[in-house]
């Protein structure tokens, strides 16, 4: 039976490294994702298996409460990597959505994200060589958000830029509309006075006639 001291002592892990610690990471993929991470939800089954072990028998299980941080921080890095992921597809298509909706060119952006993507990759070949990468991934998530914020400011809170744009749209379709219609009107008149010129007085109407008989004759 264990110990009220180690009951305390696993109580205390549970709220300090579980839910104050990995469930923040575990909420931000759930956020960026609407999924369960499902390596995550491993890595804190195996911790509550340690934690089982160590209540068990905390002398011979000693080693079982550092075996079962060691897994919540596995978690936490899973998390991260998924929100990471998710975050970086996101920025994407909302760069091509900006680019596509405003008319402008967001090369620096882009290229910000495949800068990411390599320091993503050369984060996890770091982790498969057991170098510790949670503070790095934290940042490069932070990163992500910092850009992400940045685009929101410009692009979605700045009203009166994107009603200057449209107006500037608009005018200049009005302003070729207007051509457009004074070109028709000044091509009527400037014909007009040349058939005035060529036209005999008095001859209009036959002449008018005579054209339109030969262009039936010629649809016939």
């Amino acid at each position: 039976m264990a110990k009220i001291s180690d009951n305390e002592t696993v109580k205390q892990f549970i709220v300090d490294n579980f839910i104050d610690d990995f469930m923040e990471y575990y909420a931000i993929a759930l956020n960026e994702t609407d999924l369960h991470p499902e390596q995550a939800n491993n890595e804190v089954r195996n911790a509550f298996v340690h934690l089982g072990r160590y209540l068990s028998d905390s002398k011979t299980n000693s080693e079982d409460l550092n075996k079962a941080l060691d897994h919540l921080r596995r978690g936490k890095r899973d998390c991260l990597k998924i929100a990471i992921i998710s975050k970086t597809e996101n920025l994407h298509n909302y760069i091509q959505s900006i680019e596509h909706y405003e008319g402008v060119s967001l090369l620096a952006q882009k290229y910000n994200i495949y800068k990411f993507i390599g320091k993503r990759i050369g984060l996890y070949i770091k982790e498969t060589k057991g170098q510790p990468v949670s503070e790095e991934l934290t940042s490069l998530f932070e990163e992500l958000l910092k850009i992400e914020q940045n685009l929101l400011d410009k692009y979605n809170t700045q009203k009166e830029y994107r009603k200057v744009t449209r107006f500037r749209r608009w005018g200049w379709k009005f302003v070729k509309w207007v051509i457009g219609i004074l070109g028709a009107i000044s091509i009527t008149i400037i014909s007009t006075y040349i058939i005035a010129l060529v036209v005999p007085d008095g001859k209009l109407a036959e002449w008018t006639k005579s054209i339109l008989d030969s262009l039936l004759q010629f649809i016939n």
